[in-house]
């Protein structure tokens, strides 16, 4: 705008490109189909029909209201439903989500049935996981406390998973995942 020669329409390509940048979405642009939180306590999942969590005693609340910025969608609840045809299946404590590739554990007690482990390429589980799937990756409890929390991307054929640790990068000025510090009593003085 401020040169006065014919050198000035050069810069028209870069602000077409500007302009029209916010309908360019990249793969890393779309939103993650399931989130798990730094202390896998709550965990989203991301539909066609809406937004779905399962919320573990001691969430936070304002995580929840992250998702729902980040996803711009309110939760159907904060508890998984029993079945959502071809979405959410599940049978007492395990839940099959993304068309039976993704296998979430809400409480732990029991080994995974061999059955259920066909087809999975992930196991969430909001506690200690001892044992997953064979071959398949895993997000529990251990996980979310050393690398923080997880996004989960359901791809055709695989599924893609970043941590914040990954993220963020294993740097020394990168600070640990956020963990809870112990609620302790104030100390009394005599």
């Amino acid at each position: 705008a401020i040169w006065r020669s014919a050198l000035r329409l050069a810069g028209a390509p870069i602000l077409l490109l500007g302009i029209l940048s916010p309908w360019i979405t990249l793969d890393q642009a779309r939103a993650a189909d399931i989130l798990v939180s730094a202390d896998a306590r709550l965990v989203g999942v991301r539909t066609e029909v809406g937004l779905f969590a399962q919320a573990g005693p001691g969430f936070l609340p304002f995580t929840l209201e992250a998702w729902e910025r980040y996803w711009a969608l309110h939760p159907r609840g904060l508890h998984l439903p029993d079945d959502v045809p071809g979405i959410i299946a599940c049978e007492g404590a395990l839940c099959r989500l993304g068309g039976g590739r993704v296998l979430l554990l809400l409480r732990q007690g029991q080994a995974l049935p061999a059955d259920f482990c066909a087809g999975v390429a992930l196991v969430i589980a909001v506690e200690p996981l001892r044992e997953g799937c064979p071959g398949a990756q895993k997000i529990d409890r251990f996980t979310v406390w050393r690398e923080g929390a997880h996004a989960v991307w359901l791809e055709p054929g695989t599924v893609r998973v970043l941590s914040d640790r990954q993220a963020r990068g294993w740097r020394p000025w990168v600070e640990l995942p956020v963990r809870r510090r112990p609620e302790l009593p104030a100390a009394v003085s005599e």
